[in-house]
Parts: C-alpha cells; sequence; structure tokens
C-alpha cells in the first residue's frame, strides 16, 4: 500500500492526508451548526460567531489557544460531586466532575480566546442563561476557583453577588465543598468564615450580597460571580461589581440565570443586550453569550424540542421528571409560567395561564 501511495501525484496524496481533528471546544461549535446537537437558534449564533472567529479574529487582534482552554476544562477533574447519587459514588467520596460538551464549549472559550497584543483573555464578560438543573452553579463554583486561586494574578478578589447573601452562597458553598473533597486543592485552599483563601497568592474568593456587612467598600475584584441574574432588583448591585474589576488586567464577571418575568428591568436590560451582541446586532469582542431556550413557534410540551432549554437533559435533567412537570402544567393553567419559565428558559409574566399548541 505504501508503494501504491507513493507513486500518486502529490496533490492526490495530499488529498488522502487526514486534517486533525478539532479541539473539543470548536467540536462543539460544529456539532451544533450541523444539526448534531439540538440547540436553539440563539446558541447556533453563540456557536458560528466561534467558527467565524477562528477565520476571521486575528484581524481584530484575537486568537484562539485550544490548549490554554483545554486546560481550564481538564481542572474541573480535579473536583467531586457532593450530592445525590454521584455524592455516594467511590466510598462516598463524589464522582469526579465531568463537563458536559456545551460546558466545555463556554470554559474553553474562556480560558482559549486570547488578545494578540498580551495574550491576556479577550472574554471578560459571560451571559449564561439556562433552564433550571443544568448544572449552571457547579460550572460557576468551578469557575471561581480557577479564577481566585489558579488564574496567576496575585491578590485576586473574587465575589459571588446575588441580591441576599444567603443567595450568593448557593455557588461559593459548592466551591467550598469542591476544596472540602479534593486533598490537592485542601493543601492550597482554606475556609476561613465565608471566606475560600490561599494565603501564597494572598487570594480570596467571598459572597457578597446588599445585604453584606462590607457592603462594596474596598473592592478590587479580578472576577465576579452573579447567581440568578434575574431576582437582582436593583443595577448598581452589578454596576458596582463591575467597576470594581477595572485595576485588574483581565477579570472575569459571569453572570448566571435562568429566565426572568417580564417587568423584570435588570434581567431584561441584561438579557436584552446579550441578545443583541450573539446576533451581530451589537458589537462587543469581550462577551461571551450563551442563551439556552426554545425558539419561538416551539412546542413546549415537545420532548424534541426540550433539549434546547435544557442541555444537560439525560445527565443532571432527568427526563421522566420532565415529563412529570410537563403533564402538570399540561393540565393545571397555574402552574404553567412556572413550567416555561425554569423547566424550558422561556420569559414569562405573571399572568400567564394558558397555552395555544
Amino acid at each position: 500500500m505504501t508503494a501504491a501511495v507513493s507513486t500518486l501525484a502529490p496533490r492526490a496524496r495530499a488529498r488522502m492526508v487526514q486534517a486533525p481533528p478539532p479541539d473539543p471546544i470548536t467540536q462543539y461549535a460544529l456539532d451544533v451548526i450541523a444539526g448534531r446537537v439540538v440547540a436553539g437558534k440563539l446558541v447556533r449564533k453563540a456557536c458560528e460567531r466561534h467558527v467565524s472567529d477562528l477565520a476571521n479574529a486575528g484581524s481584530r487582534g484575537f486568537y484562539f489557544d485550544a490548549e490554554a482552554g483545554m486546560k481550564a476544562v481538564q481542572f474541573f477533574a480535579l473536583l467531586r460531586h457532593y450530592k445525590g447519587d454521584l455524592g455516594r459514588e467511590d466510598g462516598g467520596k463524589g464522582a469526579f466532575v465531568r463537563l458536559e460538551p456545551w460546558q466545555i464549549f463556554i470554559v474553553g472559550c474562556l480560558w482559549g480566546w486570547r488578545r494578540t497584543a498580551d495574550g491576556l483573555r479577550r472574554f471578560r464578560r459571560l451571559y449564561c442563561e439556562v433552564a433550571k438543573k443544568n448544572g449552571k452553579t457547579l460550572m460557576a463554583a468551578g469557575l471561581g476557583l480557577l479564577l481566585a486561586f489558579f488564574d496567576g494574578e496575585p491578590g485576586a478578589e473574587v465575589y459571588s453577588l446575588a441580591t441576599k447573601e444567603a443567595q450568593a452562597k448557593f455557588t461559593w458553598n459548592d466551591g467550598a465543598q469542591f476544596v472540602k473533597r479534593s486533598p490537592s486543592l485542601r493543601k492550597l485552599i482554606r475556609q476561613i468564615g465565608n471566606r475560600l483563601v490561599r494565603a501564597d497568592t494572598a487570594s480570596f474568593w467571598t459572597v457578597l450580597g446588599r445585604d453584606s456587612d462590607t457592603g462594596d467598600q474596598g473592592i478590587n475584584a479580578h472576577g465576579g460571580l452573579v447567581d440568578e441574574l434575574h431576582v437582582i432588583d436593583n443595577p448598581d448591585t452589578i454596576g458596582n461589581l463591575e467597576t470594581a474589576t477595572s485595576a485588574r488586567s483581565q477579570p472575569l464577571v459571569g453572570k448566571f440565570t435562568t429566565a426572568g418575568g417580564k417587568g423584570q428591568v435588570v434581567w431584561e436590560g441584561e438579557r436584552a443586550d446579550a441578545v443583541a451582541v450573539v446576533e451581530g446586532r451589537a458589537t462587543d469582542d469581550t462577551m461571551l453569550v450563551l442563551i439556552y431556550t426554545l425558539d419561538e413557534g416551539d412546542d413546549p410540551f415537545d420532548e424534541a424540542v426540550w433539549p434546547k432549554a435544557n442541555p444537560n437533559l439525560g445527565v443532571s435533567v432527568r427526563l421522566d421528571t420532565l415529563r412529570e412537570q410537563a403533564e402538570i402544567a399540561k393540565r393545571s393553567p397555574g402552574k404553567l409560567a412556572a413550567y416555561l419559565r425554569y423547566r424550558m428558559n422561556v420569559p414569562t409574566s405573571v399572568s400567564t395561564r394558558a397555552i395555544d399548541i
């Protein structure tokens, strides 16, 4: 066979050479675009943006480092689950976290896209909207640990932010549990009250709400994690955090949420801006947007469209449970709005009572 190949013309031999497979980050984008992964139009737009930027972003001063992106993804393999069935695995130590393809895409893009001028991260803001129980809090917790303790930032300050400190603790507590279950992380990080602290880098991750004692005094944030954006009712809550990142060279503020209700001003404004960016109606090379929701005209009771809002369907979102909730919403108009918002990530108004299929 070697002799046969050697007799071919150079162009014919070149055609037989297999191109290297895409990195897992880009592979997800290609799978979405090709329809191999069920996704809504806004997720397809995000994936098309990634693929287009691979070819064109160099002229705008950016490049993609897949190795750096995957290094961030691989960090999650140090973390162990601590809830439910996964928390009981491995003799009660918990199964190791494995990011799903959509999560690999988000984490990989955040750490993989770089500025040509200085090699620093391109993306400084993340808007991630997805139905409940799809693992966004787990992903945010891993990002919090990365930003605070493994991002090469001296004196890093990372804040979990919500209207109430108790809400902000949900993400932070996942991070604290990850540290507790990892001997390698425990060697570097310790918990002091509501802070996770790494002494050798003078870095910490803590919680912050409008009811926190510290307020926003003296904040020099390298990272911020906004939990359930849709319940924040004061734009200053986010604005103060974003302003506090101005002294850092590559800060990141991640906003994680499920769809809000119409009339929730802060969430509506943030979402409108995110949609404009991912659809290309606004230009912002520093903002990554992933919105997992149904498309206009989709039947929310059609199982074929459920993955659009639930990329973790069959993983952390149980199909049988979703079916049960769909049946309840069909026969109980009073529960329809909650089903649409929390399970299909569709914005609704409080007055939603019925839907014309």
